[in-house]
């Protein structure tokens, strides 16, 4: 199909009928993910067709090296270069480009809109909206 580009951020949207699959990914053992469950959950509620979560101690290495979004993307049966990433640190931001993926971030105040994008952010936003990146 033909890529579409969302509003405002450059990134592929949705073509009607197409169906998102999402995966989590928290650094923590799998025991202490209870924040990315709910966020799964969530999705789902918002018509992402969540798959999986991936912990950090269902992989080698964590952030920044890409092995968490590469699991993710294995589980999924899809490329990395096909999918779409949501984070909110440099470290997440450059674990996510190294895996070869379009990066989101969201810039909590933690760190800052420059260092999300200087960790290679496609693109960087306030607060991350359905609206904006589920069109």
């Amino acid at each position: 199909g033909s890529t579409r580009e969302a509003p405002g951020l450059g990134l592929p949207s949705r073509a009607p009928g197409e169906r998102l699959l999402g995966a989590g990914g928290c650094l923590a053992p799998r025991k202490d993910c209870a924040t990315l469950l709910a966020a799964t959950a969530l999705l789902r509620a918002r018509g992402v067709a969540m798959q999986l979560a991936v912990a950090g101690d269902e992989v080698p290495r964590g952030k920044p090296a890409p092995d968490l979004f590469l699991e993710a993307a294995v589980r999924l049966g899809v490329e990395p270069e096909e999918c779409l990433a949501v984070e909110d640190t440099p470290a997440g931001v450059a674990s996510a480009v190294a895996a070869g993926m379009e990066v989101v971030a969201v810039d909590r105040g933690w760190f800052g809109a420059e260092a999300l994008a200087e960790a290679g952010a496609t693109a960087v936003v306030p607060r991350l909206t359905p609206a904006a990146l589920l069109r």
